[in-house]
């Protein structure tokens, strides 16, 4: 089933007629959707995954405009991208004594996207007291 929704292709793969032509011709099932598509139910088709690997070096480089848009280097870009965000930004709204320790703070939140939050051992893996994560944490949410 393939239904058009605001976000762009949906495609369950609930459906039969649609999960057999994944299974048996992923290639040519992924194709059609070169622009993109929400795909539910994609543990029908277990094998689809693999496929879709291949497919997704966007991911790597982020979802920054500017960066597809120019051309640019998305390990330089994004690393801009977060400088500007903490020295304008950040720095307007408290003050970061340890730019390095807050630094690994958001590389180890990165890390832990879909995970519960455990603040305690996102402070101590830091080496920052649990206030501390707090706040930042509340910071980043706010930002």
């Amino acid at each position: 089933m393939r239904t058009q929704v605001r976000m762009g292709i949906f495609v369950s793969l609930e459906s039969h007629d649609v999960r057999a032509f994944a299974t048996e011709d992923p290639r040519g099932f992924l194709a059609q959707y070169a622009a993109g598509a929400i795909l539910d139910e994609i543990q029908r088709a277990p094998h689809l995954p693999s496929y879709l690997q291949t497919l997704v070096e966007i991911l790597l480089t982020g979802f920054y405009p500017r960066i597809h848009d120019c051309g640019l280097d998305p390990v330089r870009a994004l690393a801009d991208y977060f400088e500007t965000y903490v020295e304008r930004d950040l720095r307007q709204l408290i003050h970061l004594r340890d730019l390095s320790l807050f630094n690994k703070f958001v590389k180890l939140c990165a890390g832990r996207v879909g995970q519960l939050c455990n603040l305690q051992g996102l402070a101590s893996d830091t080496g920052i007291s649990h206030t501390t994560a707090r706040a930042w944490m509340s910071l980043l949410e706010g930002t």
